[in-house]
């Protein structure tokens, strides 16, 4: 393998975990909003009128915390993952471009190529979830289960071009 073949190695490498981490990261903090949300406590309207300040000052600071990590969410989607997931595959393009025809036909090769494209279904599920951040707290249910399948699929990828079996 030649010069040209190890650089683009890197640019790959580094996309994949530009993009992985992104995508973990959000994923981390849409279910962290949701979290908050569920466990914040709500205080008890009283009779009398001095309770009224605390409901509103609980009000404000779960929407400030609720914008925050919607902004957290869609900043390390729009500044990580995206520029990652862009750069992983067009620098993953440029390695198949370099590998001999018979390497392509490789099955373990075939499933991780399968895997990078469910790896991208996931990147815009997660973008979807962000985005919905504006108009309602999301699921944590969703955010985790999206959150383990990145995970996985992200180990899972990571033995295959390891061992290539």
């Amino acid at each position: 393998m030649g010069v040209l073949f190890s650089w683009t190695l890197v640019a790959h490498l580094t996309g994949i975990v530009m993009w992985v981490g992104g995508l973990l990261a959000a994923t981390m903090s849409i279910a962290q909003d949701a979290r908050e949300a569920a466990s914040f406590p709500v205080p008890a309207r009283a009779a009398d009128s001095s309770a009224q300040p605390d409901l509103q000052d609980y009000q404000n600071q779960r929407q400030a915390a609720h914008a925050a990590y919607t902004r957290l969410a869609q900043r390390l989607m729009r500044a990580l993952a995206h520029p990652g997931l862009a750069l992983a595959v067009a620098s993953g393009v440029g390695l198949l471009l370099q590998l001999p025809s018979l390497e392509l036909r490789m099955a373990w090769l075939q499933i991780k190529l399968g895997l990078a494209v469910a790896m991208i279904f996931l990147d815009w599920m997660i973008t979807r979830q962000a985005r919905r951040m504006e108009k309602s707290t999301p699921s944590r249910k969703l955010a985790m289960r999206l959150h383990m399948l990145v995970a996985t699929v992200f180990i899972v990828i990571l033995m295959l071009v390891l061992v290539q079996p």
